[in-house]
């Protein structure tokens, strides 16, 4: 699955949430398409955020769905960039859709080139295990975000994942999906 960006204004009602969710799923591979912007969407929804390898990595396994992650984004995003880390969405994919384009996500395809992007595992330990160890030591994070535990829980998780990936060579991005 890929992530794709999407500029169009956010509506909150239950029925523009529906439309969305048709909008941003293709029917056949149900790419996603995503903007720091739709963020409120996924905090509003059920998504979840998950590492892929290139080569594919079987034995690394998520044993977290990613939900947590999904629902912060922007505030992790914001907490990786206070401390010098590289932000999660970095991993994701961020680009530009064409100017011309004024159509539904399932018709973005034609307009733009197949995501190729892959990145080096190291950078993901650094930013995930550097933003897990922030929300374990500071106690005023885990204030103002009550499942910092689980958020840090599913980002070691993910270290670990791009440890074992990166010891059989391959490179990672995140994906994001419908849970």
């Amino acid at each position: 699955m890929s992530l794709k960006l999407l500029r169009t204004p956010l509506r909150r009602t239950p029925e523009h949430l529906a439309q969305f969710r048709h909008a941003i799923f293709h029917p056949q591979q149900r790419h996603c398409v995503l903007q720091k912007n739709w963020l409120d969407i996924a905090r509003m929804s059920a998504f979840r955020f998950f590492p892929v390898f290139n080569p594919p990595v079987p034995e690394a396994k998520c044993a977290f769905l990613g939900e947590n992650i999904a629902k912060n984004f922007s505030l992790l995003d914001d907490l990786a960039e206070d401390r010098d880390l590289t932000p999660l969405t970095s991993f994701a994919d961020n680009r530009e859709v064409p100017l011309e384009f004024d159509e539904n996500a399932e018709d973005l395809d034609p307009y733009t080139t197949p995501w190729e992007e892959w990145f080096d595992c190291s950078e993901g330990i650094e930013s995930f295990g550097g933003l897990a160890r922030m929300l374990r030591e500071d106690p005023s994070l885990q204030r103002r975000l009550p499942e910092a535990h689980l958020i840090a829980q599913e980002l070691e998780d993910w270290a670990k994942m791009l440890m074992i990936a990166q010891g059989r060579g391959a490179q990672f991005r995140l994906e994001l999906s419908e849970s």
